[in-house]
């Protein structure tokens, strides 16, 4: 696997500030870390995705309204080996998902 796509759909008036953090510290774009947010969707791209990117990554969204937070696990492993069990996905309470 070369990268990694992280997304979540949001929406809101006026539009979110979106903050993306790895393992509780605030992640910045970098050439390898890529943060977007257009059409409702905030995206994080891992590109050259190595094993230290392993790790637990939380999207923060907050405008005058409120605020949401989503969360996912990113395991990393050696080419040819299995892939991990996940738990089955969580709702939010407070999240507003587009209709």
């Amino acid at each position: 696997m070369t990268g990694s796509l992280l997304q979540t759909k949001l929406q809101g008036n006026p539009k979110p500030k979106i903050i993306w953090f790895k393992n509780g510290a605030l992640l910045r774009p970098t050439p390898r870390h890529v943060l977007t947010h257009s059409n409702q969707i905030a995206t994080l791209k891992i590109h050259n995705i190595v094993a230290e990117d392993s790790g637990h990554y939380t999207m923060y969204a907050e405008n005058p309204a409120g605020r949401i937070v989503s969360t996912a696990y990113l395991a990393v492993e050696p080419a040819g080996a299995a892939p991990p069990q996940s738990p089955a996905p969580q709702s939010v309470n407070g999240v507003s998902r587009p209709k």
